[in-house]
């Protein structure tokens, strides 16, 4: 493989799991809920996914 595009594909991996952990922080700091426990659902990961693409 390329020395660029594994450190490319590297990059945007971190980039993709950063951006998906960020938001789950959100929603759990926003709405009080852990993301480990089964009170969390769907609907309040794509209301902190929204929030976060509006500001």
């Amino acid at each position: 493989m390329n020395s660029k595009l594994k450190t490319a594909l590297i990059h945007s991996s971190l980039f993709i799991v950063t951006f998906i952990t960020t938001t789950l922080a959100g929603a759990e700091w926003t709405h009080g809920k852990s993301v480990l426990v089964s009170g969390f659902t769907w609907q309040d990961f794509i209301l902190a996914f929204r929030i976060q693409f509006v500001s």
